[in-house]
């Protein structure tokens, strides 16, 4: 997640070691201990943008795609 919480919806770290871990497990705590609101709206943020993301007609068209790619021509109709 962005410093300022405006963007990103986790705590991903490039280091993959203890150090690494532990950067990303102390960025967690640090937004667990942020005020009530200000949690309360990213979460409201990366609820409404997973939403968008994330729904039967963004999965499905995703797919179509993918096996319209696979087989090289159009599906349906």
């Amino acid at each position: 997640m962005h410093h300022d919480c405006t963007m990103g919806n986790g705590f991903r770290f490039q280091h993959y070691s203890p150090d690494g871990l532990r950067w990303a497990v102390d960025e967690a705590v640090g937004f667990y201990k942020r005020s009530h609101a200000e949690k309360e709206q990213t979460l409201s943020r990366i609820m409404k943008e997973s939403a968008k993301r994330f729904n039967h007609n963004t999965t499905a068209s995703a797919y179509i795609d993918t096996y319209e790619k696979m087989l090289g021509q159009k599906v349906g109709d």
